[in-house]
């Protein structure tokens, strides 16, 4: 197992200012090498959502800059190879959370995530658009501006999500190991 930083304070970088984002980084990678001895190579997002701009075009910046190598998101899905030069501080993560077990457990491993990618964007597409409009009294669509990494009153705004990219890559199978080989007992 490897520990790598996932921000300082745990704020949503993308909704900080470059001076106090790049603090954030490097105080969390200081302390990752202060602490455990060894290089910081890896960030993992706090909060993590581009649909919410917890990190920006700007923050995958700051990242390359730091030094990262790459950077996770909370997006579920698989990253294949052919996007990985240009996906490095965006990649996608399978979440596996402590009530998943048995076969589904098995599942994740193997990468499948479900209809998780896909619903999570027509939610951040069209409901929460939705709500925002209505609860602001405008129209959809209103509030958007064609710079990503712009603020009003110290919130991001956006030009809305990304769609889900196809995802090309083969998913591993799981080769079940005789029992007392280190397998987890279903």
């Amino acid at each position: 197992m490897e520990v790598q930083p996932h921000s300082h304070t745990h704020r949503p970088l993308g909704w900080l200012e470059s001076e106090e984002m790049e603090q954030e980084i490097q105080a969390s990678r200081a302390f990752i090498e202060k602490t455990l001895g060894q290089l910081a190579v890896a960030f993992s997002y706090p909060v993590g959502s581009p649909y919410l701009n917890h990190f920006t075009p700007a923050t995958e910046r700051a990242m390359a800059k730091a030094g990262f190598q790459f950077a996770v998101s909370t997006e579920a899905g698989v990253n294949d190879l052919h996007s990985l030069p240009h996906q490095a501080f965006r990649m996608r993560r399978i979440p596996v959370n402590d009530y998943n077990d048995g076969l589904f457990f098995l599942a994740k491993a193997a990468g499948y995530c479900g209809i998780l990618p896909i619903a999570k964007y027509l939610l951040h597409k069209l409901v929460l658009p939705l709500a925002h409009s209505r609860a602001a009294g405008s129209v959809l669509g209103s509030g958007t501006t064609s710079n990503p990494d712009a603020k009003e009153n110290g919130v991001p705004r956006s030009n809305g999500p990304m769609a889900p990219r196809a995802v090309l890559a083969r998913r591993p199978r799981i080769r079940p190991q005789p029992p007392g080989a280190g397998a987890k007992t279903l």
